[in-house]
């Protein structure tokens, strides 16, 4: 069988227009990026210099807010990606596999297609499809 998907990149793409054409984002999606892009926090620490004493700390705190989740999001993409190559050990039969590094749901979904690939009786399945009958 042909294997149209040569390599991580084009696998990548194509996941990257499947989730646009058929998962767009929400309202509340748009806002969350737009809320954690690049320059949200600097454009707050220079609101709240402007700002009068109320706003001034609103915008602080909401700054300081933003830092802390991207901290959280970051370590929590490390520990999914570290947990997924880890459990990638299980499955050498599939030596172009790579971490969507960087994309902690993508993590997450490989992470838990592993896991049910460890259950004994997809095993089982997975020997029998190769071939593989187990005795």
């Amino acid at each position: 069988m042909n294997n149209p998907f040569r390599s991580y990149e084009d696998t990548q793409s194509v996941f990257d227009v499947i989730k646009k054409e058929f998962f767009p984002m929400t309202e509340a999606e748009k806002l969350s990026q737009e809320m954690l892009s690049d320059d949200i926090v600097a454009r707050l620490r220079e609101a709240a210099m402007s700002a009068r004493t109320t706003e001034r700390v609103i915008c602080d705190e909401a700054a300081d807010e933003i830092e802390r989740l991207r901290r959280e999001r970051d370590e929590a993409t490390r520990y999914a990606e570290n947990l997924a190559v880890a459990l990638s050990r299980h499955f050498p039969h599939v030596p172009q596999w790579k971490p969507l590094t960087g994309d902690l749901i993508g993590l997450l979904t490989q992470i838990d297609n592993m896991a049910a690939g460890l259950s004994p009786a997809r095993a089982a399945l997975a020997d029998a499809s190769r071939g593989n009958d187990a005795k």
